[in-house]
């Protein structure tokens, strides 16, 4: 169906579900697409993964769908790396008791979402590989000055 239609299913070896926007929920499998840092916008949910991938490359389009299933994900930084580059830039981690361990940052789907609060909106910054480089992100938005 992809191929006919002109699409092309974007794989992904971090997830799950073999699939790029499809996550498991219950048996069955949740198609989302993010956009621009933005809550992901809910595609549907399907009995399998092929037809959820199949829905997220149709709301892409030919040419969305292929760049996403061109595209590979960067790299994790390791632990010292994240260490050295917020010391480099004069970056704070601030620690809390919440499930990831750090401020503004919560577990979601295969990595860890950052977000910040701006005149009283929470605003997404990303979506990370580890806790500790989405505290890294909050960090650089929130400035070297802050605790």
């Amino acid at each position: 169906a992809a191929h006919a239609e002109g699409l092309t299913l974007a794989l992904s070896e971090d997830s799950a579900s073999g699939f790029k926007g499809v996550c498991a929920n219950r048996g069955r499998f949740e198609a989302r697409v993010r956009s621009g840092g933005h809550q992901p916008k809910y595609l549907g949910t399907f009995d399998t993964a092929f037809e959820a991938a199949l829905q997220v490359a149709r709301y892409l389009g030919p040419a969305a769908s292929a760049a996403a299933a061109a595209t590979r994900p960067r790299p994790s930084m390791t632990e010292t790396e994240v260490h050295a580059a917020a010391h480099a830039e004069g970056l704070t981690l601030a620690l809390s008791d919440n499930a990831s361990g750090f401020r503004c940052v919560r577990a979601s789907g295969n990595g860890f979402e950052a977000q910040i609060s701006s005149d009283g909106h929470q605003k997404g910054i990303g979506t990370f590989d580890t806790a500790l480089e989405a505290e890294v992100q909050v960090a650089r938005h929130l400035g070297p000055a802050a605790p």
